[in-house]
């Protein structure tokens, strides 16, 4: 039932269309432990085991992947991440209003949940 609704949830805007494949760095990168640059470090109390088809994961991994590119591109260029990052109150409640719009597939599945159980 997850499956179905994530390729319901990844046909619609804005995870639809053809995402460049991953070079062979970032292919590397998604397998590192840990959480990507910039991205929100949100906690969840409900934990979820899953067994979704390979292929679904990876287009889902792929096209949050891409989302977001230009998000932490701005995160980084703003200097909001990072040991070195800025700290102020208004470069906090910038780097959140970023971090905000970042994809996860985290997400995209929490996404796809809703559209079947609701809010």
């Amino acid at each position: 039932m997850v499956a179905a609704a994530m390729r319901r949830r990844m046909a619609a805007e804005p995870l639809a269309g053809y995402w460049e494949p991953f070079t062979p760095q970032e292919r590397a990168a998604q397998r590192l432990p840990g959480r990507r640059t910039g991205t929100p470090d949100e906690r969840f109390g409900d934990k979820l085991a899953l067994d979704l088809p390979v292929d679904l994961v990876d287009s889902a991994q792929l096209a949050a992947y891409r989302l977001s590119e230009p998000i932490v591109a701005a995160l980084r260029a703003e200097h909001l991440v990072g040991p070195d990052r800025s700290r102020s109150k208004k470069a906090t409640a910038r780097r959140l209003e970023l971090q905000a719009q970042i994809w996860t597939l985290g997400r995209v599945i929490r996404e796809s949940i809703t559209m079947i159980v609701g809010p």
